[in-house]
């Protein structure tokens, strides 16, 4: 009596549950590969790019061209039992399918190769020549759900006779080799950490019969579909079978691998099952003769149940109330969940997704909202308003107002409240000005050019970005010194020319000094240093402990030195006594250094960063103390150094006059803003440089933590957008080892000077691939150089709002995480580590 099934250790246990024990009577072997492989016309250099892969035909989703799959088989196991040929009911060749790129039917070749061949060696150019005789096949017909059998008995029955042709093994292809076909798990998917892979019954393997007795045939055509979401609870399971009467039916369904559910044996040919939680589940319907110890069984089919709504789709942009004067309005999604379908609509219009913008043609309140349906039928809904405009505001009206006697040339100029206004000379913009500063004159000329013609005009901006037409340019030629003639003349021609202007204190830094080039002796006579104008002042809670204090200011920090030269009449070798004469005068413009003090509550504060752009925005600490309310004054430091005529060093050191008083009357609290993304680390690590302006870059554009061979995870899911060596500047100034993940919502995230980007399973990541939140990204190490140098072990972490470096984003408010536990590395020693965007400047 033959030995029953030869099954491998490590697919065994399964195979017995999903197939069945034979009887005694049955004569049937199941073999799994001992080597297999696939070629491709487009990777010569290797014939297995992806092990966990069988391909047949064009693979459209990893473009492989024309492929054929070889499977070699040991028969000695066969032949030690001694069976008789003429038995031989059938040899069949079982391929688990997990990719279906046809579609539809489709016809593949089967053959012996008609030369042995070797996996290290085979590519798609040198491969064994086809023989003469080859089968053909239409496939697709599955008996079970992604199962693909491929009757060889033929080519097993000539080959089996004479075993010095068992190492050719068999080989498929589609017939038209440019034709799609499918993907199918290979017998070393089981290696494979990432997902997808297989279960043990999905690896390859030939079934080959012998004798007469056989199980019963599988049941087919298995309802619900393998993969289905539903958001059921009752759930008809119904399936079909090819032989009517005679044969019983068993139902199975499991989850994680424990029973859920088992059925007596029935004839019928559906069961209805209640359930009670949501989940993933399998299920297979086994088949007997009745009361038969032959059972077969279905491949296991999944089914998912799911109650819960999908999440909701944050709308980052337009954010609620957004006026704009846009008919294109871009348009920024967070959070949509990659098993659910999403309908968006601009005033119930729905547009397809994905979308970057959309187009209105209703001016006044617009609405944009999300519905997500997902796979299982839950729905969900987001929406925000926003305001378009597109009537422009009506033309500033400007009035020039010199000042004889300054020499300088203001402008009154009346706008719509809230606009702002753009002040040009000569046709070419000079000032931005919001509609807030026009409460008082504004200065155009600080001191004239006698003589010199100017003409200024105006147009004015609203909140939604519309522009009023330029007003009229007005012009003015400045007085020449003979016509200004006297002070008195002056006041006659300053009543003439314009209204008297108020009296006004001058934000001009000006310093009258005296050098003798041939005592070499300076002095400075005198400075008066102009009052900054204090804008706004506001507090921002950024932890539970911590405030900063955010101050506004409009100060010119440029210093006009009058230096007077003088010699002496008598040279000074002969006699020391010296009567002075001036031999010349120049005047220099220096821009001073120095941090501002702001006076709060009675209290002075010192700023810690300031940045100056079109203002002078100055961050200070305040040390959890809240001044809402409170009034605050302004002053700034001026230190400047120059290098004179004479080759003195002229250093000046001083404090301007206090600005105007201003109140604090808003408190922004950042701890309420939702935290999209994921801390990057499993632990608290400190930081040793901060995003913004910083104490060693102008503007550093990430985080740097201190971090030494750390794992890191991914912040949010997204698909690897970038992987590898960063050479963009050269070797000496590399981010060294990066990887970037492009996250659905238009934002990305890198991580720089990797030791490397592994998966938990120790396989790199490749570009294109899924990543969810939590998984693994790589190892911090100390990666790349700067000027030809290690940086030491770090991980340089950056969020963008894009893909482009130059929009990168101050990560802190995004990444969910008590930044109250992450302190400043260094910081004692070095405390410039303190600068940049410090959510706790002080630690």
């Amino acid at each position: 009596m033959l030995r029953s099934i030869l099954i491998t250790a490590i697919s065994a246990i399964l195979y017995l549950i999903c197939a069945g024990v034979a009887s005694a009577e049955d004569q049937r072997f199941i073999l799994y590969p001992t080597q297999d492989t696939l070629t491709k016309r487009w990777y010569p250099t290797s014939s297995s790019y992806l092990t966990r892969d069988l391909s047949v035909g064009y693979d459209g989703v990893i473009p492989r061209r024309e492929t054929r799959t070889y499977l070699k088989f040991d028969y000695s196991v066969i032949r030690d039992e001694e069976v008789r040929q003429e038995n031989l009911v059938s040899a069949k060749l079982y391929l688990s399918e997990y990719r279906d790129m046809a579609g539809e039917e489709y016809t593949v070749e089967l053959f012996e190769t008609a030369a042995l061949w070797e996996d290290r060696n085979l590519n798609w150019s040198n491969q064994p020549a086809l023989p003469d005789v080859r089968y053909q096949q239409v496939v697709n017909q599955n008996i079970g759900a992604g199962v693909e059998v491929f009757d060889v008995t033929e080519i097993f029955r000539s080959q089996f006779a004479d075993e010095s042709r068992w190492p050719r093994g068999y080989g498929i292809k589609v017939l038209d080799e440019a034709l799609p076909g499918a993907l199918f798990w290979s017998k070393d998917c089981v290696n494979h950490l990432d997902s997808p892979r297989c279960n043990l019954n999905q690896i390859p393997y030939l079934e080959v019969v012998y004798g007469e007795e056989l199980p019963v045939a599988a049941a087919t055509e298995l309802t619900p579909v393998d993969g289905l979401h539903s958001a059921d609870r009752n759930i008809l399971f119904e399936w079909k079978h090819e032989q009517q009467d005679g044969v019983e039916y068993q139902l199975m369904i499991s989850r994680n691998s424990s029973a859920v559910y088992q059925s007596e044996w029935v004839e019928a040919k559906s069961l209805t099952y209640q359930f009670e939680r949501e989940g993933e589940y399998e299920w297979i319907v086994k088949s007997r003769r009745r009361n038969s110890d032959l059972v077969s069984a279905t491949a296991p089919s999944r089914l998912t149940l799911d109650w819960s709504s999908p999440g909701a789709v944050r709308i980052l942009y337009p954010t609620n109330g957004l006026l704009t004067n846009k008919h294109v309005v871009p348009v920024e999604l967070s959070g949509m969940e990659a098993d659910s379908e999403y309908k968006l609509y601009i005033n119930e219009a729905e547009i397809s997704l994905p979308v970057s913008s959309v187009n209105t043609d209703k001016e006044g309140e617009n609405l944009l909202k999300v519905v997500g349906v997902d796979s299982a039928g839950n729905s969900s809904e987001s929406s925000v308003s926003f305001i378009t405009d597109w009537t422009p505001p009506s033309t500033p009206v400007i009035e020039l107002l010199p000042d004889v006697l300054a020499k300088s040339i203001s402008a009154k100029i009346s706008v719509d409240a809230d606009n702002a206004v753009r002040v040009l000379e000569n046709g070419v913009i000079i000032k931005n000005i919001s509609g807030g500063e026009l409460s008082q004159p504004l200065l155009l000329v600080e001191q004239w050019e006698p003589g010199k013609e100017y003409s200024y005009s105006a147009s004015s901006l609203d909140a939604a970005g519309n522009q009023s037409e330029r007003s009229v340019p007005i012009k003015f030629v400045a007085p020449t010194e003979a016509v200004l003639g006297t002070e008195s003349t002056a006041e006659e021609l300053r009543s003439v020319l314009g209204s008297p202007l108020a009296s006004r204190s001058s934000t001009a830094n000006r310093c009258k000094v005296e050098a003798n080039l041939d005592l070499k002796t300076l002095r400075v006579v005198s400075c008066k240093f102009g009052a900054p104008n204090l804008k706004q002042v506001s507090q921002i809670k950024v932890d539970q402990k911590n405030y900063w204090i955010n101050a506004v200011s409009q100060f010119k920090r440029n210093v006009t030195l009058d230096i007077d030269y003088y010699k002496c009449k008598i040279p000074h070798a002969f006699t020391t006594f010296c009567l002075p004469f001036k031999d010349s005068s120049e005047k220099v413009i220096v821009t001073s250094i120095g941090a501002a003090k702001l006076v709060l509550n009675n209290k002075s504060t010192r700023e810690y960063q300031s940045s100056n752009v079109d203002e002078n925005i100055h961050s200070l600490f305040s040390n959890g103390e809240t001044y809402k309310g409170k009034a605050a004054t302004i002053a700034f430091e001026l230190n400047l150094a120059t290098r004179i005529k004479g080759g003195f060093w002229l250093q000046i050191n001083g404090t301007s006059k206090t600005s105007n008083s201003s109140t604090i009357n808003q408190i922004e609290d950042r701890t309420l803003i939702e935290k999209y993304f994921k801390y990057p680390f499993a632990k608290m690590i400190g930081v040793t440089q901060w995003w913004g302006k910083t104490a060693f870059n102008d503007h550093h554009t990430g985080i740097d933590f201190g971090s030494t061979r750390e794992k890191l995870f991914a912040t949010a899911n997204g698909k690897i957008g970038f992987v590898g060596w960063d050479s963009y500047y050269g070797p000496c100034l590399s981010g060294g080892n990066i990887l970037r993940i492009d996250h659905g919502n238009g934002m990305s995230s890198l991580y720089f000077h990797l030791e490397n980007y592994k998966k938990a399973g120790g396989i790199d990541w490749r570009v294109g691939e899924n990543i969810k939140k939590g998984d693994q990204v790589g190892v911090s190490g100390n990666s790349g150089a700067y000027n030809c140098q290690p940086l030491a072990y770090h991980l340089h972490f950056e969020l963008r709002k894009s893909k482009d470096q130059k929009d990168n984003t101050d990560p802190v408010p995004h990444l969910d995480v008590d930044w109250s536990k992450i302190p400043t590395l260094g910081a004692n020693a070095n405390p410039g580590r303190l600068t940049g965007n410090n959510p706790h400047p002080s630690y």
